[in-house]
């Protein structure tokens, strides 16, 4: 059985928005969440609080999985959404999923709120879950083990239909101004799927970088270090230190966003933006891509 190294996250919590913060904004916790204005005065506020040089959003996980179907309850506290019943119950219902409509919901207002950010002035950067991330949150993950044992290949369809709404959301962030996508699959462990639903993850983010890749000319997509190190330990991806040092994490982001040779880094927590930084940042280079 394939052993895997696991990335170690020890960033903060970025779906908790500090109730002191969200004051300063002049703004509710609800509309935070859900209001592009809100949003994105919440996002400059943060900015500037933690002395940080990107202005992230969305504070939540379930922007692409609301958009799918699932029930997201939204509180005027500092609780971060959260979700109800799974829409999914089967893989009939899965494969039947409808399409992101972008034009309306939260995901819209997410959208406009990068849009307001980058008029501003301000280096915006996008946070888009994976695949797998977006079906855990669509259907319990009981089902999708229960699903893959009985035949691997079924959930290939609904992984795919997942990769093109991110790859989309994606498109259509950098579009809206967003000079960073966030991008993470974090929702599975290894211990707890197996290696093979584990390598089905793999797959997932693998369709999404070729599907985005030819956006990255004036801007960068980071993969958090869970995702990264999975994918380069399944042959997707080679981690290559590229020249890039800078005060801190963000500043080195920005500086491979700059750089048009850079479509993906990894290895990192973009919770952790604000913090020191001394090593070479790490590009991500598809296999075979390598010159």
């Amino acid at each position: 059985m394939k052993q895997y190294v696991q990335f170690q996250c020890s960033g903060e919590d970025a779906e908790i928005l500090p109730e002191s913060l969200v004051r300063q904004a002049g703004v509710s916790f609800r509309d935070a969440q859900s209001k592009a204005g809100a949003m994105a005065a919440v996002a400059k506020v943060l900015k500037q609080e933690r002395g940080d040089v990107l202005a992230q959003v969305p504070f939540c996980v379930s922007i692409e999985a609301e958009a799918l179907g699932a029930p997201v309850t939204i509180y005027d506290n500092p609780m971060p959404p959260s979700l109800g019943t799974y829409p999914c119950n089967s893989l009939e219902d899965a494969l039947s999923l409808p399409d992101i409509d972008f034009s309306e919901g939260r995901i819209r207002e997410v959208l406009q709120a990068v849009h307001l950010l980058a008029a501003q002035g301000e280096k915006v950067s996008l946070r888009v879950e994976g695949p797998f991330t977006v079906l855990a949150m669509l259907m319990s993950v009981t089902e999708i083990c229960r699903i893959f044992c009985r035949d691997s290949m079924a959930l290939l369809p609904v992984v795919d239909k997942l990769a093109a709404d991110a790859a989309s959301y994606a498109r259509l962030g950098m579009e809206a101004g967003a000079r960073v996508i966030s991008y993470a699959d974090p929702s599975g462990d290894p211990e707890i799927l197996g290696p093979e639903v584990y390598e089905l993850c793999a797959y997932g983010s693998s369709l999404v970088m070729q599907r985005t890749e030819p956006l990255f000319r004036e801007g960068v997509m980071h993969i958090c270090g869970r995702t990264s190190f999975l994918l380069q330990q399944n042959g997707i991806v080679e981690a290559v230190p590229t020249g890039i040092r800078a005060k801190s994490y963000g500043e080195a982001v920005l500086a491979a966003a700059g750089d048009p040779g850079i479509r993906f880094i990894g290895h990192g927590c973009m919770q952790q933006t604000t913090e020191d930084f001394c090593p070479p940042l790490i590009q991500l280079v598809p296999t075979g891509q390598r010159s």
